[in-house]
């Protein structure tokens, strides 16, 4: 009996931790708005967020160790998060787009149903293009932005972009920020990016100080996932046309519409009836030539190659992202000229390497660590672009021939032979190398208090561009017909200009700077009685960008308060603070103040709101707020003399001496432009599937610099007194 009594309790023992440790499990099924399971989606417990789980193939993770009311934050690669209180049974988490964070800069939190700026966000992997330039493929994707390709090349430069129109007659580019640092969208390629935020409003702005009021557009490239390695790999190929080439007159509608003018002008005609006949029947080319520059200059295709290979993967300690890409572009430049010694073609050569690190060196410590090298060529004809293309438009079809019978360029002591220019002249090639490297680091500091945060960042940039170039000059040789006293043609005058050359070597250093920018913050989260959130951030932010040249270094530094409130999520209210200073602005004053404060209303978490099922999400939206822009030269506050520009006459005799003069007005207190701005909003999601953001806004731009040039001397003793 005693044995028996013995095994009974070992029995209930076992059952009843075994009833104990079920009782302790929870299971939870994570899915998207489709009811599709998520996989790889991390859940944990909120105090304890470094020992996660990881969803399965069928979107479920189950934890020990929980209980009927604990909170579990469930977070997704993309940085969708909802935090929930554990219930019986099955846990069925639903993470949308309102799930998803919105990226404000400085590495603010906050989700999209929490929001009260104006922001606009496309995520890469539903919006690629074939474009080799990202910024191109932005075209259309976000409200409140305008991208206009203003480059002869696309990959050449980042397009000009607007957001919200222009407000300045100054400088119009938005600020643009890679992972929280300031760098051109040029060196990324598509696959790089998981994600474009443009900020469209002050709420957003004033965090920027001096460098928000144009706009800020927020790139975040792609992070490791809590998986096992993931490989992608893909190639493209493209063929490439020239578009929106207008048509252009031939040589025998230039010399009608030539001779039309002349008349209007009561001049007499420049080309007779047989003049015309030739330029019509092409019988006299190398006279009456009819040539079409854009023909001959380019061909009706290029080519493209992109190859992009990625890697993304990770556990609990480790999560990686590394991508190589290249980039092959071919362009449009015609090879029927080509000389037989070199190309002059436009071609275009990127490689580029990343790796993005995140890496839990402790429990409470998180770094991040971002790294881009670049390495890139172009070839082009040494007539640079800006030069050779306007010529394609500006030279007449009967202008003169291409080349003449003798075989030498066409060509007068007015205008230049496009052809020539882009084949004749040699080649240059540009080459770029660069590094772009940021480290942050994210410490948790519950341990002094709960909801206590800290961050640390910092970056350094370094780009240069070198130009090795070999050029010549080349003879080329006007024609004039020679006529008898009948106006026919007996003979043809032939002028050279010009000398022959060979190649000759030169190198250049074409731009470099170096960036250097810090970041430190303090963050505060406290949520008490399951109504009350509360949100608060101290940041400070320094950065230098040395390019080379006189007076081009800019130095910014920045104080940012900012607060967020929201009360049962349904009513939510922002503050910004925001003191920024410039190194471009005068002595007497380099610091301004830039506030900003919204508020947002959940309309449909209210209880009248439950009965309307068609509506599944209504939020209304306001801001009011000040940002600035410094992006004006060095020394607008200074007097500027300069030798030799005036003369003094004196003596008997009146002689004259040259002297000092004033060549430029100081501007005694200079100021940043200020955007004083409102905006009034309202996002909504009805049918779970629609989604609507409308906004209304009001900018008002002051302390705008213009061009004193046409006020100094608006008359002699005139003052207008709107001007400052």
């Amino acid at each position: 009996m005693k044995i028996i009594r013995e095994i009974y309790v070992a029995t209930f023992l076992s059952v009843s931790v075994l009833s104990y440790a079920q009782d302790a499990s929870t299971t939870i099924k994570v899915v998207d708005k489709q009811n599709n399971p998520l996989i790889g989606v991390k859940v944990a417990l909120k105090d304890n967020m470094s020992n996660g789980s990881l969803t399965d193939e069928r979107g479920q993770v189950s934890l020990d160790d929980t209980q009927k009311g604990d909170i579990l934050i469930v977070q997704a690669s993309d940085g969708s998060r909802k935090d929930i209180q554990v219930k019986e049974g099955m846990n069925v988490v639903v993470l949308d787009g309102r799930s998803k964070p919105v990226n404000r800069g400085f590495n603010l939190s906050g989700r999209n149903e929490e929001s009260t700026a104006a922001v606009s966000t496309i995520y890469m992997q539903s919006a690629k293009t074939s474009d080799i330039n990202p910024a191109n493929s932005l075209y259309g994707k976000l409200t409140g932005l305008t991208s206009l390709q203003a480059t002869t090349v696309a990959w050449s430069s980042d397009p000009e972009m607007f957001v919200r129109g222009t407000g300045t007659t100054g400088t119009k580019t938005p600020l643009i920020l890679i992972d929280g640092f300031e760098r051109p969208l040029s060196s990324l390629s598509q696959d790089e990016i998981e994600s474009v935020t443009v900020l469209k409003d002050a709420a957003s702005q004033a965090l920027y100080g001096v460098r928000g009021a144009n706009g800020v557009i927020l790139v975040t490239t792609k992070r490791g996932e809590f998986s096992g390695m993931k490989v992608k790999a893909s190639y493209q190929f493209g063929l490439n046309t020239p578009f929106r080439i207008p048509t252009m007159a031939n040589g025998y509608q230039y010399a009608q519409a030539m001779n039309e003018a002349l008349q209007m002008d009561g001049l007499a005609a420049l080309y007779s009836q047989s003049d015309l006949a030739a330029f019509q029947s092409g019988t006299q080319p190398e006279l009456f030539p009819s040539v079409n520059w854009a023909d001959e200059v380019l061909k009706d295709k290029g080519t493209t190659h992109q190859f992009n290979a990625s890697f993304t993967g990770g556990g609990k300690n480790i999560r990686y992202f590394a991508a190589i890409n290249y980039i092959g572009d071919n362009g449009f430049m015609n090879t029927d000229h080509f000389s037989p010694d070199y190309s002059s073609q436009m071609e275009w050569d990127k490689l580029s390497a990343r790796a993005n690190l995140d890496i839990n060196a402790t429990k409470l410590t998180l770094i991040k660590l971002n790294l881009l090298g670049i390495l890139s060529q172009h070839n082009r004809p040494a007539t640079n672009y800006p030069t050779l293309f306007p010529m394609i438009y500006n030279v007449p079809s009967a202008a003169f021939p291409i080349q003449t019978s003798t075989g030498v360029w066409g060509g007068d002591n007015i205008r230049k032979n496009p052809v020539a220019e882009s084949v004749a002249t040699g080649f240059s090639i540009g080459n770029d190398r660069s590094l772009y490297a940021d480290l942050r680091i994210l410490q948790d500091l519950s341990v002094l208090t709960p909801g206590l945060s800290a961050e640390l960042a910092i970056a350094y940039d370094n780009q240069a561009s070198y130009w090795d170039s070999k050029t010549k000059n080349y003879v080329y040789e006007s024609l004039q017909p020679v006529r008898d006293n009948g106006g026919n043609i007996t003979d043809i005058t032939r002028v050279r200009y010009g000398q022959e050359t060979d190649l000759s070597f030169s190198s250049s250093l074409g731009s470099q700077s170096r960036v250097t920018t810090f970041e430190a913050k303090v963050n505060y989260e406290k949520n008490w009685l399951d109504t009350h959130q509360l949100n608060a951030s101290v940041i400070y932010h320094q950065e230098e960008n040395s390019p080379n040249g006189v007076n081009q270094t800019y130095r910014r530094q920045s104080y940012i308060g900012n607060v967020s409130y929201a009360y049962k999520n349904k009513y939510l209210a922002d503050l910004v603070l925001t003191y920024s200073g410039s190194s471009v602005l005068g002595n007497s004053d380099k610091y301004a103040f830039f506030p900003a404060i919204s508020a947002g209303w959940v309309i449909s978490s209210e209880d009248f709101m439950q009965n309307a099922t068609a509506i599944n999400y209504l939020k209304a939206r306001a801001s009011w707020g000040i940002t600035g822009s410094d992006r004006f030269a060095y020394d607008y506050d200074k007097y500027y003399f300069k030798t030799g520009t005036s003369a003094y006459y004196f003596g008997d005799n009146n002689n004259s001496a040259s002297g000092h003069g004033e060549i430029r007005l100081p501007n005694l207190k200079l100021k940043p432009e200020t955007a004083s701005k409102f905006n009034f909003g309202i996002d909504m999601e009805v049918f779970n599937r629609l989604s609507l953001s409308a906004d209304v806004f009001y900018e008002k731009r002051t302390n705008i610099l213009v061009n004193s040039a046409p006020y100094l001397f608006y008359g002699i003793g005139c003052y207008d007194p709107d001007v400052e």
